[in-house]
């Protein structure tokens, strides 16, 4: 009887195992699916601002501006600001303005008092990201891995930003100094906890965007 018993309890642990991944995995790949479609719908807010702008050199009435202004507001994803991928950690993720639970569950968030991801110069963004849990690979689960020279790209409805990992540092988790400033830069932070799975530090990743003359 007692056997029977283990057997059952074996059984349905297996099973409750087994949904639990199928669940996480099925959330991972509606996150991939949200970030590519917003992805794709900032490309297209890129593309359109280009051609607004073409079709103003050849005196594009206001009129065909406005309509166009209307399509570009239809396709901005809900609230992301951005997406941002890291081809080598095949991490794909939106990124919201504020760092709120939901927002971590959902990707990945800019750290108040840091800026927007720009290319403006004299610019730090820092984004914070959970490591693991329920994002898994979609998370900053693997962002020690980088190395120096990888690439981490965000899209903007505004641009397409390329930025290239210069170090990484392990700090305390009430170090709010790492986030400066510097004249003639736009730099890139990301940051989670450390080490994996606990959150006693903070490790940062920092990157640089690359321009034209790099």
């Amino acid at each position: 009887m007692k056997n029977r018993i283990f057997t059952i309890l074996g059984a349905l642990l297996i099973i409750c195992s087994a949904f639990w991944i199928f669940s996480i995995k099925q959330n991972e790949n509606k996150k991939r699916a949200d970030a590519l479609e917003a992805e794709k719908h900032f490309e297209q807010s890129i593309s359109l601002d280009e051609k607004n702008e073409s079709q103003e050199d050849i005196n594009l009435t206001s009129d065909d501006i406005e309509e166009d202004d209307v399509e570009r507001d239809d396709i901005q994803s809900d609230q992301a600001i951005g997406v941002l991928r890291i081809d080598k950690l095949n991490l794909l993720a939106q990124v919201f303005d504020n760092t709120k639970s939901g927002s971590l569950y959902d990707g990945v968030g800019v750290i108040e008092s840091t800026d927007f991801p720009s290319s403006k110069l004299g610019t730090t963004c820092a984004i914070a990201g959970h490591r693991g849990g329920v994002n898994e690979e979609l998370s900053f689960l693997n962002i020690d891995k980088l190395e120096f020279g990888d690439e981490i790209k965000i899209t903007t409805k505004d641009e397409v930003l390329v930025y290239k990992v210069t170090g990484s540092e392990i700090i305390e988790p009430d170090d709010w100094s790492k986030f400066t400033r510097e004249e003639y830069k736009s730099k890139l932070v990301l940051m989670t906890c450390h080490p994996y799975p606990t959150d006693k530090e903070r490790l940062l990743v920092y990157s640089e965007l690359q321009t034209n003359e790099d």
